[in-house]
């Protein structure tokens, strides 16, 4: 996958806990990028790595029972997640990857939260349409709000 940019800074946090592919205990690692800037390009462009930063980690993290690869936006801590689910939406796999965007604008400045989401839902869809690491991987995307119980498909 070629990028016409630096690669982000990702903060790396190890937690244990996690199951590999045959439910044994392995460590997870939790990639982390702290976006400061407030301007939709500039935030489009970290939505972007951090897509194909998960995405290349597809291959540690998509097993057998992989089913999803969840885009979760979080609009009070202002964080969208990604990581690969199965069936149920409640065993991921052991690597994620988070995305703080401190400081887009809030509703008293000006936009909408409900339109916020969904530009950073739009935003998703149109980058993996032309992700072709991702086609590599028979996963379904979706996209949520508040909960895994209500996504949507990209």
């Amino acid at each position: 996958m070629e990028q016409d940019w630096t690669e982000l800074p990702w903060q790396t946090q190890t937690y244990s806990g996690a199951k590999d592919a045959h439910g044994n205990a392995t460590e997870g690692v939790i990639y982390s990028y702290r976006c400061e800037d407030n301007e939709d390009v500039a935030i489009r462009k970290v939505i972007n790595q951090s897509i194909d930063k998960a995405v290349s980690l597809f291959h540690r993290n998509v097993w057998d029972q992989s089913r999803y690869v969840i885009f979760g936006w979080d609009r009070e801590s202002k964080v969208l997640s990604i990581a690969v689910s199965d069936d149920s939406k409640t065993v991921d796999s052991p690597d994620t990857v988070q995305c703080e965007i401190a400081h887009y604008l809030t509703s008293g400045q000006g936009q909408d939260l409900d339109q916020q989401a969904d530009n950073i839902q739009y935003w998703i869809r149109d980058h993996l349409t032309t992700c072709g690491e991702f086609f590599s991987y028979s996963l379904i995307a979706v996209f949520h709000r508040q909960s895994r119980d209500k996504t949507v498909l990209l």
